[in-house]
């Protein structure tokens, strides 16, 4: 079904939501909106509302879920292009750019809480943990039934590694959306990081039973059957999952090998982009996740391998200049290393694995203090970055 279709079945369930104070006209802007961005529910649909699901993440939807009151017209429409403009910069990756609109956009309208969910999750996929939860308290003040805050506010505690916490928060949001099936997933894969493997496969059937067009739900619970040594009904399941691959959704077999990334399964990981790459051998991203995966399993001459010929296929591409950065330190090769990660930051500047690759780079070099400005660069872009490059064993 295309995009505006299923824009035009929710909108009696849109309007609803915005209030009846809404003229159609006003309506019909904000649809058109909801048509450019390309975003928000899953089309997934139940009599009680639509879907939250894992495949579908994007939250344009909640960006246009409250009337703002005591406002003009000119000025909510004003507020909600600027919220429009944020989630296009959010959906490509520029958090920076996106949490500056949604300030324009909560200056202009600052009681709509669905403005500070978007600044709240663009702050979260750029590691701004802190500030993120502090935009999703603040749609606790304004709004006390969001399930998008909730959610948002899981995400955040997990990474943060509070997992008690994020397991709370996830089951409230679920309280307050029953068909929130990606809070579901979130807390199972919670449980598979605690190696609560029964509990696990409990929530990502939940997820299933809720949303079960998602190749992504079965993916989950098939690792968490695997987990469990339960060849038959992982098989099953994966099976299931790429019965499921669509067009406009993420790829659960990609999705598959990010998770066992995440658990750090990186065996199991080097299998799936394997099969990616026979499916595709001019696919540069999972040429480049193969090359990272090879090096942190110490494979230099493969890992080396997938990166030239990912570059050859994009030449400028920053993350696999600093893949190949990577592996260069790896090896010990570190003027290598330090070749590629300058040109990966030539290309983007804010690369914050670039960033602190380099500043290793230059103190193992003796530049300590040229070291330390590219870590205070990279955790200003990306405040995590030292955790998570330090459980790949670079420090």
């Amino acid at each position: 079904m295309s995009l505006g279709k299923r824009v035009t079945r929710m909108l009696p369930w849109f309007v609803e939501r915005m209030g009846a104070g809404m003229s159609f006209g006003f309506a019909a802007k904000i649809v058109s909106l909801v048509t450019i961005l390309g975003s928000g529910f899953a089309a997934a649909e139940a009599v009680s509302g639509p879907v939250y699901s894992a495949c579908h993440l994007q939250i344009a939807f909640a960006a246009f879920a409250q009337e703002t009151p005591k406002t003009s017209d000119e000025t909510k429409v004003n507020a909600v292009w600027s919220a429009a403009n944020a989630n296009t910069a959010l959906a490509s990756q520029q958090y920076s750019v996106a949490i500056e609109r949604f300030d324009r956009a909560i200056a202009l309208s600052p009681a709509n809480p669905a403005f500070f969910i978007g600044r709240g999750r663009a702050k979260l996929e750029s590691g701004e943990l802190d500030g993120a939860l502090e935009d999703f308290d603040q749609v606790d003040r304004l709004n006390p039934r969001s399930f998008l805050a909730q959610t948002g506010r899981a995400q955040a505690f997990a990474r943060k590694r509070k997992r008690e916490d994020a397991l709370v928060a996830f089951e409230a949001a679920a309280k307050l959306y029953p068909r929130n099936a990606a809070a579901c997933v979130g807390s199972g894969f919670i449980r598979l990081r605690e190696r609560d493997y029964d509990k696990g496969v409990a929530d990502f059937s939940e997820a299933i039973r809720i949303d079960p067009t998602c190749g992504i739900n079965f993916m989950y619970r098939g690792v968490a059957y695997e987990l469990k040594s339960e060849k038959v009904l992982a098989d099953a399941d994966y099976a299931k999952m790429k019965r499921l691959r669509h067009a406009g959704t993420p790829d659960p077999l990609y999705a598959r090998a990010l998770a066992f990334g995440r658990l750090g399964m990186h065996e199991r990981q080097l299998e799936d982009l394997n099969e990616l790459v026979a499916l595709n051998p001019r696919d540069a991203a999972a040429l480049n996740n193969r090359c990272y995966v090879h090096a942190i399993l110490g494979k230099f001459e493969s890992a080396l391998a997938d990166c030239e010929e990912a570059l050859r296929i994009a030449p400028d591409a920053a993350h696999t200049l600093d893949s190949r950065g990577f592996t260069h330190l790896r090896m010990g090769d570190l003027d290598g290393a330090v070749v590629d990660y300058d040109a990966a930051l030539r290309i983007n500047p804010r690369l914050a694995q670039a960033l602190y690759g380099r500043g290793v780079v230059k103190r193992l070099k003796g530049d300590t203090l040229g070291g330390d400005a590219d870590f205070a660069a990279a955790r200003a872009v990306f405040p995590l970055v030292a955790d998570e490059t330090a459980e790949l064993g670079v420090k």
